[in-house]
């Protein structure tokens, strides 16, 4: 609402919009289109409703012009097109988004274009001795260039509907050098054979990643079925789908395959013109249940732990409840009560009560006494038979008098 209120509508930005929605509803809006496998080919549009409004505006030629300007200081034509709008941002707003506030690494690849710091929302840097601020955005289908030469009133904005392309920055650069009035540097020279590099690249090394030759898989696929959630990334589940795994994580396009022991590969099917396989590795405990899985989604830290979530049955109030009741070894005896409708609870007599952590199928662990599991084994009827605490010993279920 700020956005709209304070930005898009007094600079005239009437096409803009923050929503997939809303941009697919105007009869001229572009398709988006990526690369995959060499071949262009439709994708649909993705819905960011959550990076809004910075990741998620949907904007045209005419509108990102009216941008330009405002951030060239200049003022913005009114939407009724009447020259001298009124400014939405004063000078030194303006002049402290292209103000260095961050150092980052600077990169000699391209000595005639350079980055050494961040400003607020754009990349700072030097084009050809002149001071630039740049930025590109990006999603499925779609990228976008835009560059400022404040000192010199100049902007730029490249929209292009396929993000499997390095265009945008090559058709940015060469307008820069005919509006500076300089030779043009062949910037189609310099990114072609790196674009097309770095994808052959990419070919060749997923050709000879490493495979143990003969290392089964070690368990059936209804093993690895479940819940593993991670903090930060949320719910990655996985079920069986005939005779392979499907994850399945928010929207994402994913498949699995098996690679060697318990790795499988991961694949990521969109945004590229190859999908990303990432290994993703199943974690065990001493008993060969299955606790968890890593996978390296960030490069830049170490595999991603997805923990394992209780199986239904452990969650199922029904279930715990007959889980309740008396249990002997001998003359020991351990009562197993119930804490609310999802909570069990294990205590001698006289003795505290203790939490127990449910696990994989009606194994359960012991909170405070990790050393500890508590499994319930039911018979024919459902109903259990014994209680086996490991180390301890074994539980009978005590008949009711």
């Amino acid at each position: 609402e700020y956005t709209q209120s304070r930005l898009l509508t007094p600079l005239g930005m009437g096409r803009s919009n923050q929503s997939v929605g809303e941009m697919l509803t105007d009869p001229d809006h572009a398709t988006a289109y990526e690369r995959r496998s060499g071949v262009v080919v439709p994708v649909p549009a993705r819905p960011v409703t959550a990076l809004a409004p910075a990741g998620a505006i949907n904007s045209s030629a005419d509108d990102m012009t009216r941008w330009l300007l405002a951030q060239l200081g200049g003022r913005v034509p009114r939407a009724s097109g009447h020259p001298d709008g009124p400014p939405v941002m004063s000078p030194a707003t303006v002049a402290r988004q292209h103000t260095p506030h961050t150092l980052i690494p600077e990169d000699p690849t391209f000595p005639a274009s350079t980055r050494h710091a961040y400003g607020l929302g754009w990349l700072i840097g030097r084009y050809r001795e002149h001071r630039v601020a740049e930025h590109g955005g990006g999603i499925d289908g779609f990228q976008t260039e835009c560059m400022l030469l404040p000192d010199d009133g100049i902007g730029v904005i490249v929209l292009t509907n396929t993000s499997s392309s390095a265009m945008a920055p090559v058709v940015a650069y060469r307008v820069l050098d005919e509006l500076l009035g300089l030779e043009p540097l062949d910037w189609f020279g310099d990114f072609k054979p790196r674009f097309d590099a770095a994808m052959g690249g990419m070919r060749e090394a997923r050709s000879v990643r490493r495979v143990v030759a003969g290392a089964a898989r070690p368990r059936p696929l209804a093993a690895y079925t479940g819940d593993y959630e991670h903090p930060g990334y949320g719910v990655l589940s996985i079920t069986t789908d005939g005779e392979t795994l499907r994850p399945r994580l928010g929207t994402l396009d994913l498949s699995m395959a098996h690679r060697h022991y318990e790795t499988f590969d991961l694949e990521w099917h969109e945004l590229g013109d190859q999908s990303h396989i990432f290994p993703l590795m199943f974690l065990s405990d001493a008993d060969g249940d299955i606790t968890g899985l890593t996978v390296p989604f960030e490069p830049s830290v170490d595999p991603l732990r997805f923990d394992r979530l209780p199986d239904a049955p452990a969650r199922d109030p029904e279930v715990l409840r007959r889980l309740t009741g008396t249990y002997a070894m001998g003359p020991v005896e351990i009562e197993v009560a119930l804490r609310g409708d999802r909570v069990l609870t294990v205590a001698a007599p006289g003795t505290p009560s203790l939490e127990l952590e449910p696990g994989h199928g009606l194994r359960f662990g012991v909170k405070g006494q990790p050393a500890i599991t508590v499994e319930f084994e039911l018979d024919d009827t459902g109903a259990v038979s014994r209680l086996v605490a490991q180390p301890l010993g074994i539980f009978l279920p005590k008949p009711l008098t």
